[in-house]
């Protein structure tokens, strides 16, 4: 009969030789529930991690429904049906089902028990089988079980008691709801209803703790009283996920999965000798790396600070680095128990930090050509090194850009080029004196050796990050070297530094902030042309304050040619902003 696994499962599970043993049994169990989590509401993320590790791939969607009906929470799902080994896993401590299945996301055999934090009678309908833990099933059960001759004289300032939250009874469920459908159903009756409602709704606003859940497709709802209140669903559609909230779209994001990161096998004496890796990590030969970056009007979204946590399939409240990665990392970390903070110290997770530069911007290779502000996503190239972590990502990370070529050319964004092979022309002079010009004096004037083809993409907002990655940024700060060096203008012409001056003056205009200080590198660059070139060394040019003293100029020589002084005082602006110079 069915009920004989249960009734066994109760006398295994309640057999022993001494109150201590289950009054330290049921200590621990106590400790364990209140310390999973700090917020007590959290233990619905575990309950949804068994739901998924319950999941089968064959059925489209794992539905799971959550319900207030009288004084229980209710939480059931679609997945596949307990076996009798999973009710073996539920009623122990670390010796779950999940302990050497690395494709899993539990492993550590105590997640269910995160529910003891908030009830203290909670009922599992099954497989055929509906059994409870039931804390006052076993109250005062030393008191009437206890035998002097074989205990001994009993402490009368200790308070013994029995594990209740590992000991099945077997029942009937608690309410008749409707389960069709549903193979999984936990009863969790609560001593108070109080603030559980608002603080469900609170978890499920931030929807996004379903990106990485290994189901493709999710529904979730919440109902109190027979009411639907929330409702979220995960949609993946190819390489996106989009994210819903009561049917209408919440977010979209672009997901990057790799389920086969290579474990090196010079790593393994040192991952296995770690007290911190579970049994099924250990001699893993691969490993789940995943990224998720947001999207918003098919545009890279940057994430802030607050959003920016690391998950292990489940969000955790680890955060790297004092403001996060601008994108989202998953991977099957080390945690706490209650999975919010990482083991820094841990080599499996060193290993997993040490993979995370190399893996992304191998996607932001692929990413870059469509996605033009790719650089808006990209992470720091540090994040400081006071953890073991932090350090390994930091090396690994600059040697990822120094190998990869993920920063697509202006010409052709198709083609990627390295970081340290790629110049920007972040004024945009290139436009008035052409590529070639400016590639040879970055070349001449700095001793590098860029190609014309290298030019990338002029970013306002990226230039600071693409240039702690090495990327050679020509700025305002180089005009004047620029305009010092006369091979660029040994072929100008008078039309091209006509248009020169406009480029100047338009970009004056355009950056407000800058004025300022665009006018003391100016004052004291020349880049106005002179009348007799033949009198002079080619391309001589003067400063702007030749244009003040043209009338005062002797003979004609060393006059600003007629042609741009016409053309400024043509233009009245122009008048302004050189006598301001």
């Amino acid at each position: 009969m069915e009920s004989d696994f249960i009734l066994d499962l109760q006398r295994k599970r309640s057999n022993y030789s001494h109150p201590d043993q289950a009054t330290s049994q049921a200590n621990s169990l106590v400790l364990l529930s209140s310390g999973i989590y700090t917020e007590e509401e959290r233990f619905v993320f575990e309950l949804l991690q068994n739901a998924v590790d319950a999941h089968n791939s064959n059925t489209s969607c794992l539905d799971v429904k959550i319900m207030l009906e009288d004084d229980y929470l209710i939480f059931m799902h679609n997945g596949e049906a307990f076996t009798e080994r999973d009710i073996e896993g539920l009623c122990d401590v670390g010796n779950g089902n999940k302990m050497n299945d690395v494709k899993k996301i539990g492993y550590k055999g105590i997640g269910f028990k995160s529910v003891f934090m908030r009830s203290n009678n909670v009922t599992v309908q099954s497989g055929g089988y509906c059994f409870k833990f039931d804390k006052n099933h076993w109250n005062n059960y030393w008191d009437l079980h206890w035998n002097k001759s074989e205990y001994g004289e009993r402490d009368s300032e200790k308070k013994y008691s029995m594990p209740w939250q590992i000991i099945p009874i077997e029942t009937n469920p608690p309410l008749e709801v409707d389960v069709n459908g549903y193979n999984v159903i936990t009863f969790i009756q609560l001593a108070r209803r109080g603030s559980i409602e608002q603080k469900i709704l609170r978890l499920f606003a931030n929807n996004q703790f379903l990106l990485f859940l290994k189901s493709d497709n999710i529904k979730m709802s919440f109902s109190v009283d027979g009411v639907l209140r929330q409702q979220i669903e995960k949609v993946k559609d190819g390489s996106k996920a989009i994210l819903f909230s009561n049917g209408v779209e919440s977010s979209k994001w672009l997901l990057h999965i790799n389920d086969k990161v290579e474990v090196p096998s010079s790593l393994k004496d040192a991952i296995n000798a770690d007290i911190n890796t579970p049994d099924k990590l250990k001699n893993a030969n691969t490993f789940d790396l995943s990224f998720a970056i947001a999207l918003d009007n098919n545009q890279l979204r940057r994430l802030s600070k607050e959003e920016s946590l690391i998950f292990t399939y489940l969000p955790t409240s680890y955060r790297f680095g004092a403001e996060g990665f601008p994108f989202l990392v998953n991977a099957n970390f080390i945690t706490d128990a209650g999975r919010q903070q990482l083991h820094k110290d841990s080599e499996w997770n060193k290993l997993i930090f040490s993979r995370i530069p190399s893996e992304y911007l191998t996607w932001m290779k692929q990413l870059s050509t469509d996605y033009k502000n790719y650089w808006e996503v990209l992470p720091e190239k540090s994040y400081g090194n006071g953890n073991p972590i932090e350090q390994i990502y930091e090396d690994n990370m600059k040697k990822a850009i120094d190998e990869i070529a993920f920063i697509p050319c202006f010409h052709d964004p198709a083609q990627k080029v390295l970081a340290s092979d790629a110049f920007m022309d972040r004024i945009g002079i290139s436009d008035a004196i052409s590529v070639k010009s400016l590639v040879g004096h970055i070349n001449r004037t700095y001793s590098l050796s860029y190609q014309e083809e290298a030019l990338v993409e002029n970013v306002w907002r990226g230039s600071k990050i693409l240039s702690s990655y090495g990327v050679f940024i020509f700025d305002k700060q180089k005009i004047h070297n620029l305009f010092e060096d006369n091979s660029v203008f040994e072929n100008i012409s008078i039309s091209m530094d006509i248009k020169l001056l406009d480029f100047l003056y338009a970009y004056y205009l355009r950056n407000h902030s800058e004025q300022d200080e665009l006018k003391g590198i100016l004052n004291g660059t020349r880049f106005l042309f002179n009348e007799h070139l033949e009198l002079n060394s080619p391309g001589e040019l003067f400063y702007p304050s030749s244009y003040k003293d043209q009338n005062k100029l002797a003979d004609g020589v060393n006059m600003l040619n007629q042609d741009i002084y016409d053309t400024i005082q043509s233009r009245p602006e122009l008048i302004a902003w050189l006598s301001s110079l």
